[in-house]
């Protein structure tokens, strides 16, 4: 563009102002709009980072975390255990925040899949160091304290919400010959089935006392035929079994709620 292009814009820039059908505004009018926008990148990465650590969070507490441990066969207790409304609301706001993030000159001159893998990248990283960091868990515990009653109902809620027709974490009470029984979270108990087809690691025979991952199916009322079993690590063995330890039926005097077939 030449000078003379340059000078006829400026030109018809100028003409619209004289005619009011455009307004000059101040230096601090865009350094204001500029600081909102950054605050509300801001708190839109915070929020999302909140939202994907509770994920986690809710996961963990139905088991659907520990089923990719099990290979294919914990394909269909994942995708049946994610909280597929928190995810759908995690993308509008992945959404608004690339929209949001596009204003910027570092930003609209990249691809848009380079721009939304580095909010993507940002996002799940700070979700990871509050889920592993257990931020939940310690909200967890003062609301269960009468503290935090904004979300109680929220927590309390998805800690019930804990079933998952293929995956049984708890505590193993007592061996037989053919399985063992499981003392679950919620205080009731199922006889886990063992066959010759359940996949285990080698040297890991089930013994009480033992907080344990099974993936089954529940054949009957109270009865799970187990096709795969995992020990539980330590970090999530004292989260999740936090009030149980690893205490076996014969130390609790609470009886079980529910009847072992």
């Amino acid at each position: 563009m030449d000078n003379t292009d340059n000078n006829s814009v400026k030109d018809v820039i100028l003409q619209r102002i004289q005619d009011g059908e455009a307004a000059m505004r101040p230096r601090w009018h865009f350094v204001v709009k500029s600081l909102l926008v950054i605050a509300a990148v801001i708190i839109l990465v915070f929020v999302l980072m909140i939202i994907g650590s509770f994920i986690a969070f809710v996961m963990q507490q139905n088991g659907g975390w520990f089923a990719p441990g099990f290979g294919l066969r914990g394909l269909q207790p994942l995708l049946v255990s994610i909280p597929w409304v928190l995810v759908g609301v995690s993308v509008v706001f992945v959404v608004l925040l690339e929209i949001m993030v596009r204003q910027y000159q570092f930003a609209y001159r990249k691809p848009v899949l380079l721009t939304l893998l580095g909010v993507l990248l940002v996002v799940f990283s700070g979700s990871a160091a509050l889920a592993k960091g257990g931020v939940h868990y310690n909200v967890l515990e003062r609301v269960e304290r009468g503290e935090f009653r904004a979300v109680k109902l929220l927590y309390k809620k998805k800690q019930q919400e804990t079933s998952n027709p293929h995956v049984y974490m708890g505590n193993i009470q007592m061996v037989t010959r053919d399985g063992f029984v499981l003392l679950q979270r919620d205080d009731t108990e199922v006889y886990v089935r063992v066959g010759d087809h359940v996949r285990m690691k080698p040297g890991t025979d089930p013994s009480v006392g033992d907080v344990v991952t099974v993936l089954g199916r529940l054949v009957d009322d109270g009865l799970v035929d187990a096709r795969a079993i995992k020990p539980l690590d330590v970090r999530h063995k004292k989260r999740l079994f936090k009030q149980h330890g690893e205490q076996t039926k014969h130390e609790r005097t609470r009886p079980a709620t529910r009847r072992v077939k």
